[in-house]
């Protein structure tokens, strides 16, 4: 497509495919046509000489939404962009959007009330020994808006009676466990990247280190099985040969070795040659590189045998994919089992639930338990004054959950922005979105929730995001799933796991404990790669491209 000067835009192509390719591209003038979604449309300056609208209506998981007239405005704009080009041609089919129906967007407030905001300063004015209730007026009456804002705090005057309490709401799921080294059973988590050295396989009722089981690196194409000591194993791999003549020099490169260094993604723009090598030289610019085209050995020594040269490989460190349990070891093959959890999510204390929903904000908040019946935030309602969203209702509802471990809704805070594309891998994850349907049934709040659960969750974007093979790009994806939106997922999970790691404290071990766990979580992060990354055009691609599309009689035919 490229080579015809045909591409495509969408969110499911990965970052450097997007910024690096197709976006540059498209703004040299390069591109003849581009296929494109409607991201394409907004913040990405570059000129389309004709645009054609397909369609007003798009899905998204399982609502039908339709392109509002400032959308398709914007959209159409792309035609002739001022600066850029000359002219533009809006091209039209029948039934497809025209440029009629396109309009700007006039200017007005929403009608969402900022929940959490509001929150946050009625909270803020019980510690300053102030009336939160008049704290909220306040901030209201400054908000730009020609209409009055009413958050109906007038009926908790005089701690007037509580809606009816909710019944107990009781959650039922099943939970796939493993039992660790120490025969506890803790439940399934999705694999990680764990050293082999501090690895354990189960052979029959026992556990014994990976590296003491031949058939760990038995599986390994290149050199030979070998023992390190009396209980490790290793791989021994031929480097090299010693020369025979002067123009073979001291050392010959085994081929093995010599495709490996070409191959690599990190060593193949530069040159290998076989000949000339010295042991000096090898052991400069060889073994350094050995642990990337040997799947993870380090050199450990040398071993001289018939004219061939050999390194001794240790697996220490090489990385593997395996269970970790609580005591962070790495478990291979761990014996599972399937169980039913019940956990009781009642509203308690001040907390009650209502089974109809209100109208005002002051009373879904009580219904949600974000306020108690003197329209003072409670526990749940100060963290989720911590959030934008409903991100905190879904977190609150977890860590009210005590059999719910943090070091599970760490992992599981992955679908909370991830949207409807990875419901179809959900398989241990969803835990999350039981225990907030749980805690506050199948309500819908504009901006908040949807059916119970925030209106970004997405159910299965952890499973996929920690499972082997994803960050090396092996994963295969699907019509629906694509690198681009597990790269936004990615994102969008160190983002969150950043804002809880920098959140206000609060007097509660499950907060304070997740925040803990959040910071832990960051120092494994990778860096990213910036746009500095990407690599440049070529003076040719930086020139603007001029074509034209010739339609002969036999061709409309």
């Amino acid at each position: 497509l490229l080579r015809a000067r045909v591409a495509f835009h969408h969110s499911g192509l990965d970052y450097g495919q997007r910024a690096g390719l197709i976006e540059p591209l498209a703004k040299a003038g390069q591109l003849r046509v581009v296929v494109a979604t409607m991201g394409l449309a907004a913040g990405i300056n570059f000129s389309m000489r004709s645009v054609l609208v397909t369609d007003r209506i798009y899905r998204s998981g399982e609502r039908m939404h339709e392109v509002r007239p400032d959308e398709l405005l914007q959209m159409f704009g792309r035609a002739g962009r001022r600066g850029m080009d000359k002219v533009g041609y809006i091209a039209v089919a029948t039934g497809k959007p025209r440029l009629q129906e396109a309009r700007p967007l006039r200017l007005k407030r929403t009608n969402q009330v900022d929940w959490p905001s509001i929150l946050g300063v009625m909270q803020t004015a019980i510690e300053s020994d102030q009336d939160p209730s008049e704290a909220a007026r306040q901030l209201v009456r400054k908000l730009f808006s020609i209409q009055r804002i009413a958050l109906g705090l007038a009926q908790f005057q005089g701690d007037g009676p509580p809606p009816p309490r909710a019944q107990p709401r009781i959650i039922s799921q099943s939970v796939v466990e493993f039992q660790n080294p120490d025969g506890d059973w803790e439940r399934l988590k999705s694999p990680r990247a764990v050293p082999l050295g501090r690895t354990f396989v189960r052979s029959g009722s026992a556990w014994k280190p990976a590296l003491s089981n031949a058939q760990v690196l038995s599986g390994l194409k290149f050199g030979t099985l070998c023992r390190i000591d009396a209980t490790t194993f290793g791989r021994q791999v031929p480097l090299a040969r010693f020369g025979k003549d002067e123009r073979e020099g001291e050392m010959v490169l085994n081929r093995w070795l010599l495709r490996g260094l070409r191959s690599h993604k990190s060593t193949q723009r530069q040159k290998w040659s076989r000949l000339g090598w010295k042991l000096d030289r090898l052991e400069k610019k060889i073994l350094p590189l050995l642990p990337q085209i040997t799947q993870g050995g380090t050199f450990l020594k040398w071993h001289e045998a018939k004219g061939m040269l050999y390194a001794v490989l240790s697996y220490e460190t090489a990385l593997t994919y395996a269970v970790l349990d609580s005591s962070d070891r790495g478990l291979i093959n761990p014996e599972q089992r399937e169980v039913v959890h019940e956990t009781d999510m009642q509203l308690s204390g001040d907390e009650p639930g209502s089974p109809s929903r209100p109208q005002t904000a002051a009373a879904i908040w009580y219904s949600l338990g974000l306020v108690d019946r003197h329209i003072c935030p409670t526990r749940r309602g100060i963290l989720f004054s911590f959030f934008n969203y409903g991100e905190g209702l879904a977190i609150a509802a977890a860590l009210e959950d005590k059999s719910y471990a943090i070091e599970d809704l760490v992992h599981d805070l992955a679908n909370l922005r991830a949207g409807h594309r990875f419901d179809v891998h959900e398989s241990s994850s969803g835990r999350l979105g039981a225990v907030c349907r749980a805690v506050y049934g199948l309500v819908s709040h504009p901006g908040y929730l949807y059916r119970g659960l925030p209106t970004t969750y997405g159910e299965g974007a952890a499973e996929i995001l920690f499972q082997p093979g994803v960050r090396q790009g092996l994963m295969k994806v699907d019509n629906e799933l694509r690198t681009g939106d597990i790269e936004r997922v990615r994102l969008e999970w160190r983002s969150l796991l950043r804002h809880i790691a920098h959140a206000p404290d609060l007097n509660w071990d499950r907060w304070l404990d997740l925040k803990a766990a959040a910071r832990e979580e960051i120092t494994r992060f990778p860096k990213e790669p910036g746009l500095e990354d990407l690599p440049p055009l070529t003076p040719r691609q930086q020139q603007r491209h001029k074509s034209f599309l010739v339609f002969d009689e036999r061709s409309l035919a």
